[in-house]
C-alpha cells in the first residue's frame, strides 16, 4: 500500500527452518545424503527412504527434491496446531516449519533446527515487522532507540533482492544474510529454483565491506539477483544534478 511503510523491526528470531519429525521415527536410523558431505549433518538424512514431508512452500519443496531426490512432498496447508495434527492423522513422515513461529509458541523442543548456512530459509524470516503510516513520527523515535541496523541492512538486502527478480510468495527463493562480529552486513547468500520447484536456476554467495548502510544493503541485494540470473543490474535513473 502507497501509504504504508516499514516503521521499524522489533524482533529477529531464528531465522531457520526446522524439521519435525513423526513420534515413530524419532529413533530412526539415517541414512546417507545424495549431495556433498558438508549437507550430510541435516537431519533430513533421519527420515527413511520414500519418506512423506508435509510442506506448501515450493522453496522447501525444491530443497527436499536437492537433497532427498527420494522423498515426497505432501501439500500441508493451516496453522502450526492444524499442521502438527495433519502430521500424525496423515501418518506423514515429517513436516517442516519456519522455527521462529515454533519458538515464539513454545514448541521448538519438539523439532531439529535446519541449518541455514546449508538449508537456506525464506527471505527475511524470522523478522517481526512493525508497518505503519508513512510519516508518522512516533515510529520514526522508536526506530531510533528500538531498532538494531543491522536488522534494517538485511531487510532492504533481502527485499531488494526480492524486488530485482519481481519475485512473490511464492517464488522458490532462500537466501540467508551474514553479520560480522560489530553486527554489519558483510555477505548474502541466496539460491533460485524455477517456477516448478524442480531444477536450479541459480545459486550466489557474495561478500562485502562490512556496512550499516542502507543503500549498501540495498546494491548487495540487487547484486545476488543479477548474479542468480545472470543479468547485469539494471542502470540507476540520473538524478537531477547529473542529468544537467
Amino acid at each position: 500500500d502507497e501509504g504504508l511503510d516499514i516503521g521499524f523491526i522489533g524482533l529477529a528470531d531464528d531465522p531457520a527452518d526446522a524439521l519435525i519429525l513423526r513420534r515413530q521415527h524419532h529413533q530412526a536410523t539415517p541414512i546417507a545424503m545424495t549431495t556433498d558431505s558438508m549437507l550430510s549433518a541435516l537431519p533430513l538424512s533421519e527420515l527413511p527412504k520414500g519418506a512423506r514431508i508435509g510442506t506448501q512452500s515450493p522453496r522447501r519443496q525444491a530443497q527436499i527434491k536437492q537433497y532427498r531426490p527420494d522423498c515426497h512432498t505432501v501439500p500441508m496447508r493451516g496453522n502450526v496446531d492444524t499442521r502438527l495434527k495433519k502430521l500424525e492423522e496423515q501418518e506423514l513422515d515429517g513436516l517442516i516449519l519456519a522455527r521462529a513461529g515454533l519458538l515464539r509458541l513454545g514448541l521448538a523442543r519438539t523439532s531439529t533446527r535446519l541449518n541455514p548456512q546449508e538449508w537456506l530459509p525464506a527471505p527475511c524470516q524470522g523478522l517481526t515487522v512493525i508497518v505503519c503510516r508513512k510519516g508518522d513520527a512516533r515510529f520514526a523515535r522508536w526506530r531510533a532507540h528500538y531498532e538494531h541496523p543491522a536488522l534494517r541492512a538485511r531487510l532492504i538486502a533481502e527485499r531488494a533482492m526480492l524486488a530485482a527478480l519481481g519475485a512473490n510468495c511464492r517464488t522458490p527463493i532462500g537466501s540467508m544474510v551474514w553479520l560480522d562480529g560489530d553486527q554489519r552486513l558483510a555477505g548474502m547468500r541466496a539460491a533460485l529454483w524455477d517456477d516448478n520447484a524442480q531444477t536450479l536456476r541459480g545459486r550466489a554467495h557474495l561478500m562485502i565491506k562490512p556496512t550499516r548502510n542502507p543503500a549498501d544493503a540495498e546494491e548487495l541485494g540487487q547484486r545476488l539477483a543479477a548474479a542468480l540470473t545472470n543479468k547485469p543490474i539494471p542502470a540507476k535513473p540520473p538524478t537531477e544534478a547529473s542529468s544537467n
